[in-house]
């Protein structure tokens, strides 16, 4: 929800959401809660949702949604 700087969504296993905060082309991510589910991916979900606080802006690339930390690209999304 853009007005209320709010995210949900599925982190690869459990529902999750959480706020962000957005100025120009910089991101930040709050507090992310999740549901706890036990899953064959887990660690991949651990790793993702962690890597989420590190992000500190984005760019958009053609179909791609770039979330980075500095120049490093942290997270690729694609629109398929």
């Amino acid at each position: 929800d853009p007005a209320a700087k709010t995210f949900d969504g599925n982190g690869g296993c459990n529902q999750i959401s959480g706020t962000y905060s957005l100025d120009k082309k910089n991101i930040r991510f709050g507090e992310v809660i999740s549901t706890k589910m036990s899953c064959p991916d887990i660690e991949f979900e651990n790793t993702f949702l962690s890597t989420l606080h590190s992000i500190d802006h984005y760019e958009q690339r053609g179909n791609d949604l770039l979330l980075k930390k500095k120049k490093e690209v942290l997270l690729r999304f694609t629109v398929r």
